[in-house]
């Protein structure tokens, strides 16, 4: 009997102290700035958020000063090849919930499962608008 209070005193004390250097690491980290300098320009980007109710994308200019996204994501590996297109919606996620899942009625439980927990491949999803 007295091993298992013993061995419940450690749980508890190990409870108690994450908590307590969880509080104490948040006090002191959340007090250091970020950044002590301000941004030289405008650099604002806009930004969309596309959702089908089951998918959600983030849709980004295609090129922009910082960045093209067409390096990264070629026109040539789309099914038109067709160049020119102003945005490019990016999603990731689980490759069968992508795969199988295009409506909510498709979804099975094991999709689902797999999905939550994160037991399947993941996948970048790509759409040019």
């Amino acid at each position: 009997m007295k091993k298992i209070l013993k061995v419940l005193g450690y749980i508890i004390l190990g409870i108690i102290g994450f908590c307590v250097l969880y509080i104490v690491a948040e006090y002191c980290l959340s007090r250091l700035p970020a950044s002590s300098k301000e941004a030289s320009k405008d650099q604002t980007i806009q930004v969309f958020v596309k959702s089908n109710g089951v998918h959600t994308d983030i849709v980004l200019p295609v090129i922009v000063q910082e960045m093209d996204w067409s390096n990264i994501f070629p026109y040539a590996n789309t099914v038109g090849k067709k160049a020119g297109y102003q945005y490019m919606g990016i999603g990731w996620g689980d490759k069968g919930f992508y795969l199988d899942t295009p409506e909510w009625k498709d979804l099975k439980a094991s999709t689902a499962f797999v999905a939550a927990f994160g037991l399947g491949q993941s996948a970048i999803h790509c759409d040019l608008l």
